[in-house]
Parts: C-alpha cells; structure tokens; sequence
C-alpha cells in the first residue's frame, strides 16, 4: 500500500471502529471468560499485534458467527495481516 492509502485507511478503520464500538457485543450474552478475551483482542488491536486478535475473534466468532462487531474486528484483522483478502469482505 502506498502512503497515501495507508493514511486513508488508517482514518476509514479508526471512523469504522468509533462507529462499530456502539454496538459492541450488544447483541450476545458474553461469559465472563469471553468477555476477557474481547479485552484481550482489544487490546492487542491497539498494539496492532493483529495475529493474536485475529485468533480470538476467530474464536469469538465461532461462538457467536452473528455478532457485528466481531465479524468487523476480525476482517480488519486480515486486512491489516494482507491474509486472505478476499475472506475479508465477507465479513
């Protein structure tokens, strides 16, 4: 990616995280065990350590495939690894 798109989706993902950080897991009943995970997946988004927060939202989705936020959080994920590119629009 050249500079000047890698700015502008720096700035599209971060606009999209405010956005989708509204309806955060609204709509599943987390345990207090996946709840930490999310923290942790967070977390690691933060530190663009994004092979580790892949991994968990993985895991996040295969217990709840429906859930907006973890589907977004997983597709910037392999977006920002260059992985499976095209899987990513799916999500």
């Amino acid at each position: 990616m050249t500079g000047i798109y890698r700015h502008i989706f720096y700035i599209l993902t971060f606009a999209l995280t405010l956005i989708f950080n509204n309806v955060k897991a609204q709509t599943v009943e987390l345990t207090p065990q996946q709840e930490s995970l999310l923290q942790s997946a967070e977390d690691s988004l933060t530190t663009e350590n994004y092979q580790y927060s892949r991994q968990v939202f993985s895991q996040l989705l295969s217990l709840h495939n429906e859930e907006i936020y973890f589907r977004y959080q997983y597709a910037v994920c392999l977006v920002m690894l260059n992985s499976e590119l095209d899987q990513a629009i799916d999500y």
